[in-house]
């Protein structure tokens, strides 16, 4: 082991933050203004339609979502396409371990458009988005960013030459509701057999760089495409197997079912709210709009204009910061890994026959890393659940503030220092090369691991465990040891380049209270450099890391609170029951404001509400409301008989056009469910419930078989209207916070039906 001067320990500790510091990724290029070239992408242009779009929220079947899509259709034409709107009826079924059944049946209308190229007969490519967003968002991001940026993509290519291969773009509807927009396009559009390749763009974030989210059945050309032509091309299978464990995940959905290459793309960064009521055109980052745009146009001409193929899938990748994209396929793992494997075995044997490590001081150092990593990771969590930065911060998301990087710098400081004082413990103990060893032999358990499960991830490992263990095994070279502060650097390089971003992106898309993965990175981070921290670090190290991670704890602590600043979704909810023959005024528990304590003035407290929910309901605010217009489901029972299965059939129409109607059976399980001779479920239900989107007023017949004869059962119906009866509502005042999103509150019209 070298024992180098200070200044030579410092030198590599400083050269260690550096290229740390490298590994992060760069900065987004400034948006380009509306009088950029009419060829190129100008976030300016695209921010014109994610005002438009995101003005109110847009679900599936409500007035705002047919504006949004006749804006869209208006917009296209104006470029001078041809847009068509696909209507079509979709059933989505769930069905968990223990029968319990809901059914979505929804009708949705996309918006299609094809440009052609001048090669037909080709596969084309398909570039992918959704224009709806959630009841309680406005959904600048999520939904508008995409919608607007591809949009914005087809004015540019429309200025210039035509592609070689035609060009089919969804607007996808439904995306809130299971993705059952693009399931109607893959299921029902004739279009969908001739797409070859698929480009998704979503949003999770409002902030950051666009990354490559997921690659399903992407091959090796897929990605040399994406890696050559992408601006600052951003992702790696490690993260793709991360980005599921997102709070707001988003998944690829039905389009996978095309059996085509698929490249789905994604902004991961910034917190856009409790359920979305943050995403406002106002909080959207426009630099990162240009990235995404710039994307969509770059490989839009790149895929439609060389063409494509389908090869191999099944590829491992990552960016290496300030060199670029590097993939192989994974049959490469298993090779990789056995040489790793192998690798660490010869190098064991130098360690034991010249370094004098026996078999005990080798398993002390395996378990003592694990238990080190896992302390580790279990100071943080204690640290975030006993210091006061829950005020600014949501425990469940990331993003929000400004000072979230304080925060993440806090964590990582503060677990490096714990990490670098207890493995010094353990050196010694039992010796820098037996501590060294068996941080090695944890790293390649967990690589066999990887290999076995998660291929995309082994690069992880892969890759500074060569690194680190030619340094180790360099060591042993009398010529080499002069420099061997400078080889363990060169070691503990592939680690610090490959797993530092994974860190901050795995602290980006995970909730601050859920850190496990970041840590184990972390963990990983610091195992890679085991050995240079052991020749370099001195107790100066840990102070300094321990210091560090106060001050930016004390930054990261004066955050604003994280819902002061952001829109909220009206709570209210106008509920008109058909059973009591009476309108009530209902909201969740929560403390009430000025405005809110004016609708529920005689109200001393959330209670179950038994009248209208029964005794096992949960507490709510609730307070007599003025009768409205709003008319209840039109309902008639028609046929009721039946011994062994009993038979029952009825008919429905909502008077009210209402978006959403919510159906479910209580006290009864049916083997057989249809609506207008369309089968929803052919078995046995432990609890059934229906979600229907879009059918307006058309009349619905229902036929529902019963296990059991005579038994009693309930049918309960709820029509969902978006928006509340503001004329019987207190003024609310203006300058009272939080502000709430406009269209948001719910409107119920409620009824049951009771089968004796």
């Amino acid at each position: 082991m070298p024992t180098p001067r200070i200044l030579p320990a410092i030198a590599a500790l400083f050269l260690l933050v550096a290229l740390a510091w490298l590994a992060l990724s760069p900065t987004l290029a400034p948006p380009a203004p509306a009088t950029a070239p009419a060829t190129s992408f100008s976030a300016a242009r695209a921010m014109r339609h994610v005002v438009v779009l995101a003005e109110a929220p847009r679900p599936l079947a409500s007035d705002a979502n047919a504006q949004a899509r006749a804006y869209l259709v208006a917009q296209l034409r104006a470029l001078g396409l041809d847009p068509q709107v696909q209507s079509a009826t979709v059933q989505h079924n769930e069905t968990d371990q223990l029968a319990n059944v809901h059914v979505t049946l929804a009708v949705v209308h996309n918006v299609v458009v094809r440009k052609p190229g001048t090669t037909p007969g080709r596969p084309a490519l398909l570039l992918a988005t959704h224009y709806d967003s959630l009841a309680t968002s406005a959904g600048a991001a999520h939904g508008g960013a995409s919608t607007a940026a591809l949009v914005e993509t087809l004015r540019a290519l429309q200025a210039a030459p035509a592609l070689a291969q035609d060009l089919i773009v969804l607007f996808a509807d439904a995306q809130a509701q299971h993705g059952m927009g693009a399931q109607g396009f893959v299921e029902q559009h004739p279009w969908a057999k001739q797409v070859g390749m698929v480009l998704k763009f979503d949003n999770a974030g409002n902030r950051g760089p666009l990354v490559l989210y997921d690659s399903a059945g992407a091959d090796g050309a897929a990605i040399d495409g994406w890696a050559a032509h992408a601006p600052r091309a951003r992702g790696s299978s490690l993260m793709r197997a991360v980005y599921p464990l997102m709070p707001h995940a988003v998944p690829v959905g039905p389009l996978a079912n095309l059996r085509v290459p698929l490249l789905q793309f994604a902004n991961v960064e910034g917190y856009t709210g409790p359920r979305g009521s943050g995403d406002t055109a106002e909080r959207l980052d426009r630099a990162m709009l240009q990235h995404e745009g710039d994307t969509m146009l770059a490989l839009a001409r790149h895929f439609a204009g060389s063409g494509f193929q389908n090869g191999v899938a099944g590829q491992v990748y990552f960016t290496l910061p300030h060199v670029g994209v590097v993939h192989y396929s994974d049959s490469a793992v298993w090779p990789f890994t056995r040489l790793a494997c192998l690798l660490l075995f010869g190098v064991a044997c130098l360690g034991i026959q010249r370094s004098g490590v026996d078999a005990i001081a080798l398993l002390k150092g395996v378990f003592g890393y694990a238990l080190i990593s896992a302390v580790m990771a279990a100071a943080a969590w204690v640290a975030w659940q006993m210091l006061p930065t829950h005020d600014g911060y949501e425990p469940l998301w990331q993003g929000i503030s400004e000072r979230d990087g304080w925060y993440q710098l806090a964590c990582t400081a503060f677990c490096s220092a714990a990490f670098i004082a207890m493995q010094r413990r353990l050196q010694r103990r039992i010796g820098a090369t037996a501590a060294a060893l068996g941080a090695l032999v944890c790293m390649a358990l967990g690589l066999l691991v990887l290999s076995a499960w998660l291929p995309g991830a082994s690069y992880a490992l892969v890759w500074p465990m060569f690194a680190i263990l030619s340094a180790l095994g360099a060591l042993y070279w009398r010529r080499v040891q002069a420099g061997g502060v400078w080889i363990l650097l060169a070691g503990a390089a592939p680690a610090v380049f490959l797993l530092t971003p994974a860190i901050r992106e795995a602290f980006c898309v995970m909730s601050l209270s859920r850190m496990n993965l970041p840590l184990l990175l972390l963990a990983l981070l610091l195992g890679g450099a085991i050995m240079l921290l052991a020749a370099v670090a001195r107790r100066y190290v840990v102070r300094t890391l321990a210091l560090a991670s106060l001050a930016c704890m004390a930054v990261a602590s004066s955050a604003t609170p994280f819902r002061s600043a952001l829109p909220e979704p009206n709570p209210l909810v106008y509920y008109k029951d058909q059973v009591t023959w009476r309108a009530y005024w209902l909201m969740h528990p929560k403390q009430l404001d000025a405005w809110t304590r004016q609708v529920f003035a005689n109200a001393s407290g959330p209670h179950v509400f038994t009248e209208v929910f029964g005794h096992g309901s949960h507490p709510l605010w609730y307070a007599p409301a003025p009768k409205t217009a709003l008319a209840f489901p039109q309902i008639a029972v028609l046929k009721d008989d039946g011994e062994v299965h009993r038979h029952v059939e009825f008919t429905m129409h909502s008077q009210n056009r209402a978006p959403n109607i919510e159906l479910w059976i209580e006290r009864g399980k049916p083997v057989r469910t249809s609506v207008n001779g369309r089968l929803l479920t052919g078995h046995k239900s432990r609890n059934w419930a229906l979600s229907l989107y879009g059918m307006q007023d058309q009349p619905l017949h229902f036929a529902i078989d019963m296990e059991g004869g005579s038994e009693n059962f309930y049918v309960r119906v709820q029509e969902k209207i978006p928006g509340l009866p503001e004329q019987d509502l207190p003024p609310r005042p203006p300058s009272l916070k939080p502000v709430l999103t406009p269209l948001t509150g719910l409107t119920i019209a409620s009824d049951t039906l009771l089968f004796r």
